[in-house]
């Protein structure tokens, strides 16, 4: 949303390099938080699950499919603006539109096979598709893509802080697992992506927010 007024300004301008750039810039930023919330919460889910009813276990893929989904379709997310902002706005509307179209195509294929969980699917299905759509168009037509090597060393940091967070053996003290888990998975997490600077707006934030604390 804070970036939709510059993509507009640098449409007039035409300037598609400063669009590329923020293109990047605000994809990485949504990478980096989302992966933190998702892998934090999926490194929780199994000790999460331990209060609840036996029933409630098929809610476990649920949350893998859609978080997911939503994840890779935020790290993408400036690609909506960017058409909407474009000549090419009408594209917008038929992408909602398809998207209608596979989400009742998707639940009436998948949730008579999978109850649920293929509701999940089925939903999760489309918002990749839809997305992917978007992310290739944009490709095409401006020559600009989100994704670049920060995004695979994110994707590892990522994986490491969630490996050693999920395999931490469970103590049967639920708020200890929890906290145990939290904190090991943002001990790596965190440090590592400062480290290697994936994104220079979240580190102002931290590195900011950190000089704060220390004057107060």
């Amino acid at each position: 949303q804070i970036a939709a007024p510059l993509v507009s300004r640098y449409f007039e301008e035409n300037n598609m390099k400063e669009i590329g750039d923020l293109y990047r810039k605000t994809c990485m930023v949504q990478l980096i938080s989302g992966l933190f919330l998702y892998l934090l919460i999926l490194a929780n889910l199994d000790v999460l699950f331990t209060i609840w009813r036996p029933e409630f276990a098929s809610a476990k893929v649920v949350i893998v499919y859609l978080g997911a989904a939503r994840l890779i379709a935020g790290s993408t997310g400036l690609n909506g603006r960017i058409i909407i902002e474009s000549k090419y706005f009408r594209l917008n509307f038929i992408s909602n539109l398809l998207m209608g179209a596979l989400a009742i195509i998707t639940n009436m294929i998948f949730i008579p096979m999978y109850g649920i969980p293929g509701a999940a699917f089925a939903s999760a299905l489309t918002i990749l598709i839809v997305s992917g759509i978007k992310v290739w168009f944009v490709w095409r037509k401006f020559g600009l893509q989100p994704f670049e090597m920060k995004t695979l060393a994110a994707l590892a940091i990522g994986a490491v802080a969630f490996v050693a967070a999920n395999y931490l053996p469970q103590t049967g003290l639920f708020f200890a697992d929890i906290a145990l888990r939290s904190i090991v998975f943002s001990i790596i997490y965190i440090p590592l992506m400062l480290k290697f600077n994936l994104s220079a707006g979240i580190n102002d934030i931290v590195y900011a927010v950190s000089n704060a604390l220390k004057n107060s």
